[in-house]
């Protein structure tokens, strides 16, 4: 498996859930559908008896963005929920959602994406975490241990406080 609740055959992982695990942007169509792109994460009405006349209402009206995508996305009859994504939350999604990978969250990536280095943001939870047992850094990556799988939520929680 490639994901701590998730079995696949090899070569066969949904691309759909990797890109969720990986935190990279994906779009969501239809009723009750999720976003996150563009610095926000947006859900859609669920039911689809509202969300098509709403959708529907909204093309017609031909919509334009005024103040930047989140006032667009508000402004949006079908779009029940949007959420702007700061760089501390987008870092600490990035770390717990890479910790859910059998293989990690790669520090090179974690560095390139928000230009500074895991531990410089992180050192004492990954170090704490580390010494309970719970990660372990290994060929460039930060995973949960054997032990850590069974307790993971104790070591995402250490990064989803605020």
């Amino acid at each position: 498996h490639y994901e701590i609740s998730n079995w696949a055959l090899p070569d066969r992982h949904c691309r759909h859930n990797l890109a969720y695990w990986l935190n990279e942007p994906y779009l969501g169509l239809g009723a009750g559908a999720h976003s996150c792109f563009g610095g926000f994460r947006f859900a859609n009405v669920k039911d689809p008896r509202r969300y098509i006349p709403m959708v529907e209402g909204s093309a017609k009206a031909n919509a334009r963005p005024a103040e930047g995508l989140g006032c667009f996305l508000a402004s949006l009859e079908h779009i029940a929920s949007v959420e702007e994504m700061t760089a501390a939350r987008a870092m600490a999604e990035t770390v717990v959602l890479g910790l859910r990978l059998t293989s990690g969250l790669p520090l090179e990536e974690f560095r390139r994406r928000f230009g500074q280095e895991l531990m410089s943001v992180y050192g004492a939870e990954v170090e704490e975490l580390e010494a309970l047992g719970l990660l372990e850094r290994s060929n460039g990556c930060l995973r949960l241990s054997a032990g850590g799988r069974l307790l993971g939520n104790e070591a995402f929680q250490r990064f989803l406080l605020d």
